[in-house]
């Protein structure tokens, strides 16, 4: 449990996201220190779940202000983006086993295209 494996660094974007949506830095430091990772969307995804908590964490102040937050970081351990949910470990169990078509799609260039998409197309 935890995330020691990962030299955390903040992005600009993830500072912005926690910022707008009032993560406190101790609710962060707890989902780091006592969330489950999930692997979802081509990133690890840090939440907490109360059931994995030690006995006297579970009804703790910190468990519940941190409860329902998913802080989303990338394979290095940079934090990349937080929001919350309410039903956070059924959305990333959800989320978790989707199939990401866009990664499988074949791409192949077009006479025409234009710079903004690389001068690939999407069949």
């Amino acid at each position: 449990m935890g995330i020691d494996k990962y030299e955390t660094r903040r992005t600009r974007h993830y500072q912005q996201r926690a910022g707008q949506r009032s993560l406190r830095t101790s609710n962060e430091e707890f989902v780091m220190a006592w969330g489950r990772e999930t692997q979802a969307a081509g990133a690890v995804h840090m939440t907490v779940l109360r059931r994995d908590l030690p006995g006297g964490l579970r009804d703790s102040r910190e468990a519940r202000r941190a409860e329902g937050w998913i802080i989303v970081l990338s394979e290095d351990g940079a934090l990349l983006s937080c929001y919350r949910r309410m039903d956070a470990p059924a959305y990333l169990r959800r989320k978790s086993q989707r199939r990401w078509r866009r990664c499988q799609m074949p791409c192949v260039e077009v006479e025409g295209s234009t710079e903004e998409n690389g001068g690939l197309v999407t069949l």
